[in-house]
């Protein structure tokens, strides 16, 4: 707890200055203790949901767990800090604080099954919803029903007329890597919270309350353009508002392209897409991002061209801020022309008398081989982790 007496005070600062800081230590202590008395014994209780968790008994902590944030306004402020920690728990408020959505996954069969509970404020105070918000949205999907969803973020921003508009950013692990992303547009109108039905025009004229993308997901989707996560595919810019939202190509893989949205304060308007997120121009004009490999020594960027050929992109680790990927950069090499081979193992990049080989199916290992005169004179890899 802070004190007056271990904050050192700069010489400038006048007897008003003090007092301030004075009172403004005074009441973010009494604040504290205040935190302290309207959460005795909730410590105790996430402890406890914990441990059920802990010992398999996934339908008993679910039901103590819903039973809690069902019962009480107060645990939209108090943060759970033990069940995010030790377990898969999730709260998310929207700025105002006028929307907020708890996730947590109830693992039943080693699958992801998400309780979730929605708050939302009216003038008459605070609702709640015991189900997902893509249930509260109207769906009637059976699976979304039983499986509910992940909420990540919500954004929110005006329209003209005065309304605040929610994005939330939800997602789904229908099965093993097969995943369902959205962002959904809701709005809280006569004590209710419904969908905003004609917040985004698509590429055809129709609107939506949502945009989706079905995908699967592999190891180097993980690292495009720097996106930690695969929920982080939806990319949200407040200023100006503008949604990229991810491709997927006929197999349902993403290929690192996006449709590009623009708010006119009333929608969101789909105005074309865009190739790669922050993609340094020399590597545009592709069809179709196929592997992202880190060999630990290079980033290695295969792109499936539009005449059906394979081109080759690496960037040296020690080159990159952090040694993280940032695919802004140039390339320190690029070959074009690139094919598979006769087996189906690599994709061969010639380079006058070399070739640069990257397996095709790096499930497990990330593979580099420079080859001469069908010699390797080189060899990079790296465990997928």
């Amino acid at each position: 707890m802070m004190t007056v007496s271990n904050f050192i005070m700069p010489r400038e600062f006048t007897h008003i200055h003090k007092m301030m800081l004075i009172v403004g230590i005074i009441m973010l202590n009494i604040a504290h203790g205040c935190a302290k008395e309207r959460f005795k014994g909730w410590e105790k209780r996430e402890t406890e949901i914990v441990q059920q968790f802990f010992n398999d008994q996934q339908d008993k902590g679910d039901e103590m767990l819903k039973e809690w944030l069902l019962s009480d306004a107060g645990v939209v402020d108090y943060p759970f800090d033990i069940l995010q920690e030790r377990f898969f728990f999730h709260k998310v408020v929207s700025p105002d604080k006028k929307l907020c959505v708890f996730t947590w996954n109830k693992m039943i069969h080693r699958t992801d099954y998400y309780g979730n509970v929605i708050y939302y404020w009216t003038p008459a105070g605070f609702k709640t919803l015991d189900y997902c918000l893509w249930q509260a949205g109207g769906t009637d999907e059976k699976e979304v029903l039983d499986r509910g969803c992940f909420t990540q973020s919500i954004y929110q921003l005006e329209d003209n007329d005065g309304r605040t508009i929610y994005l939330a950013r939800n997602f789904l692990n229908a099965y093993s890597s097969y995943t369902y992303t959205s962002l959904d547009a809701f709005v809280i109108e006569n004590n209710t919270l419904c969908t905003v039905k004609d917040m985004f025009v698509k590429s055809d004229g129709e609107t939506d309350c949502q945009l989706g993308c079905a995908h699967y997901l592999t190891d180097w989707r993980n690292k495009i353009g720097n996106v930690d996560t695969y929920y982080q595919y939806f990319i949200y810019g407040e200023q100006p508002h503008e949604i990229l939202c991810p491709i997927s190509d006929e197999y349902e893989n993403l290929i690192d392209k996006y449709e590009h949205y623009i708010y006119d304060g009333r929608q969101f308007v789909f105005k074309g897409n865009v190739e790669g997120k922050e993609l340094h121009p020399s590597l545009s004009g592709f069809e179709s991002l196929e592997q992202l490999y880190d060999v630990g020594k290079y980033y290695v960027r295969v792109d499936r061209m539009k005449d059906g050929t394979y081109r080759y992109a690496s960037w040296k680790r020690e080159k990159m801020p952090n040694g993280m990927l940032d695919m802004g950069l140039e390339p320190n090499i690029v070959v074009t022309g690139g094919y598979i081979d006769g087996e189906e193992e690599y994709y061969v990049f010639p380079n006058g008398s070399y070739e640069y080989r990257a397996n095709t199916n790096p499930s497990d290992v990330y593979e580099l081989l420079l080859v001469k005169n069908g010699r390797i004179t080189c060899f990079w890899n790296k465990i997928v982790d």
